[in-house]
């Protein structure tokens, strides 16, 4: 596309079990909002298209070099992945010192679904754009903690923005004009259309008034067949931001741990997750558990390592009471969404 866009996309590749059409067109496009009016957009052009990475065992990378507005340049890397099942996306620019009123979008349009809903991650909490907002809530913008989704009966598409954490929906809303700020009740967010909000400088008041020189945004693009499932949206999107880190241990290796250890800690069911491992101030292992499909649910939790005595505490690490530890296995009763922190010690 000589917009530097995405053309059209489809889930074809491996991990992408189907062939049906996520975005028809303008995906990934870069968009210019000049003196924060609506009717001063303008997107790239002139793009220049090479390949970055063959196909090879890891997938295949393209590389796309427009002319953006209010840059000195901009390259755009698109990589798929032949095992990974998500498409990884990089937007890298040199922006010009602007000082006149100016917004910059990434624009990911995706295709019409029937009934289709859109969620946003926030912290330790999902939203349900219309259904969770407040009467006269600020519609304009949004703040993403890890993940948006946009689903039907037949699909879900995954968003994850790694850097820019603020998304507008539907189109552009700037609102540093009362004339062009769109009136909440009439401002619908029923669109599959996620804008990511990466700079501006409307704000007056303590905040610098150009961002020139260089940054980079990246995102992670993930789908799956059937409507939304809680457990693998956020599990996308915890593992889009703390990837898995390898290191080589030689064989018979000497260390504290016993050879056929393979976690420090794990838990089960599916639906509860670790999100904390630390030490505690009164000594031993914080291990921090979270139940994210709303669901109450008896966890097993399974740290072998950190110790043989367990107790609920609460965020100042004072005793909720004992748990019962056996074989390194610990089992508790969650609540819907519910947060939890066991210490593990030895004794």
């Amino acid at each position: 596309s000589k917009t530097a866009s995405i053309g059209s996309l489809k889930a074809l590749r491996r991990g992408w079990p189907s062939s049906r059409l996520i975005s028809t067109g303008g995906f990934n496009r870069f968009l210019y909002c000049s003196d924060g009016d609506v009717n001063k957009v303008t997107a790239t052009e002139n793009a220049q298209i090479r390949r970055v990475l063959a196909d090879s065992p890891d997938g295949a990378a393209l590389e796309i070099a427009p002319r953006a507005p209010g840059c000195r340049w901009l390259t755009q890397t698109i990589q798929l992945h032949d095992e990974l099942p998500w498409i990884d996306i990089r937007n890298s620019l040199n922006r010009a010192d602007i000082r006149q009123p100016e917004g910059v979008y990434f624009d990911f349009p995706f295709q019409p679904m029937k009934g289709a809903k859109t969620r946003f991650d926030t912290a330790w909490a999902s939203v349900r754009l219309e259904e969770d907002l407040l009467p006269g809530a600020c519609k304009n913008f949004f703040c993403v903690q890890r993940w948006v989704e946009i689903s039907d009966k037949r699909q879900t598409v995954v968003l994850a923005p790694m850097d820019a954490p603020m998304i507008e929906v539907g189109e552009i809303h700037p609102n540093t004009r009362q004339r062009v700020l769109p009136e909440v009740d009439r401002l619908r967010l029923d669109s599959p259309r996620i804008l990511s909000f990466v700079m501006n400088n409307y704000w007056f008041t303590n905040y610098r008034a150009s961002q020139p020189g260089i940054a980079s945004f990246s995102y992670k693009l993930y789908r799956y067949d059937g409507p939304s499932d809680p457990v693998k949206t956020a599990r996308f999107g915890i593992s889009a931001r703390a990837p898995l880190r390898s290191t080589i241990v030689p064989a018979n290796n000497k260390g504290p741990l016993h050879g056929e250890s393979r976690s420090f800690a794990s838990v089960s069911p599916d639906n509860v997750i670790v999100t904390t491992i630390a030490p505690s101030e009164r000594g031993g292992t914080l291990i921090r558990l979270h139940e994210i499909a709303g669901k109450r649910v008896r966890a097993a939790l399974r740290a072998p390592v950190f110790g043989n005595r367990a107790e609920l505490v609460d965020l100042w690490e004072r005793s909720l009471g004992r748990l019962e530890m056996r074989e390194g296995r610990v089992s508790l009763d969650l609540a819907p969404r519910e947060i939890a922190t066991v210490r593990l010690y030895r004794e």
